[in-house]
Formats: structure tokens, C-alpha cells, sequence
């Protein structure tokens, strides 16, 4: 027997956000300690892409702003983490990602 897909109505709304500068590791370590076990499970709150210089993550609806402000409060390696970006889809972070990234460059070549 064939399972049926949800249908978008029903499935649970995400938000990914941008974070420049921080690791996974710093990221978890914020959210665990200023939200606790319970609201960390809650977010949903799950790595998506990440390189040195930055990390997408994804929370369920209704607890971005738990976990912006769980950020905000922590202290990464002699830095805040900050939020960049908050989309409802990784290609539009990618894209503004990219074309931050292109924006930067050309202006050192100019």
C-alpha cells in the first residue's frame, strides 16, 4: 500500500535562518542554555548547510524569534552570534547569500 504525501496545508511551517560566524556547536550550546532541553526540542532546531563563515539553520514557526533571542544573549568566541537572515525557504537565503558575497567582492575590485 502507497502512503499518501502530506499536503502542504498540513505539513509544519519552517523558518531558516542565517548566521554568520558562529559553529554548530556555539549555536546548540545558546540554545540549550538559555531556552532549555524542553524548548530546544520544541524549535525543532536542525543544521541544514554550514561552512566556516556561515551556518543555516531551521526552526519550526513561532520559535524564531525564541531562538534569535537565545543568540542574541550568548557570547560566541569573543563575539556575538547574530542572525543575518530569516527566510521561509533555503533558496532564498542562498541567493541572498550569494549575492552578499558577489555585492562584497566587487566592491574590493572596484
Amino acid at each position: 500500500m502507497k502512503v499518501k504525501p502530506i499536503p502542504p496545508t498540513l505539513r509544519d511551517k519552517r523558518r531558516y535562518l542565517l548566521v554568520r560566524g558562529a559553529s554548530w556547536r556555539d549555536v546548540e550550546r545558546a540554545v540549550r542554555k538559555r531556552l532549555g532541553t524542553v524548548y530546544r526540542s520544541l524549535s525543532g532546531l536542525k543544521k541544514v548547510e554550514g561552512t566556516s563563515d556561515y551556518i543555516i539553520i531551521r526552526v519550526d514557526r513561532g520559535f524564531e524569534w525564541y531562538v534569535r533571542g537565545a543568540l542574541a544573549l550568548e557570547c560566541g568566541e569573543s563575539k556575538p552570534l547574530f542572525v543575518e537572515r530569516v527566510s521561509g525557504t533555503i533558496k532564498t537565503i542562498k541567493d541572498w547569500l550569494n549575492s552578499s558575497i558577489n555585492e562584497s567582492t566587487h566592491q574590493v575590485l572596484k
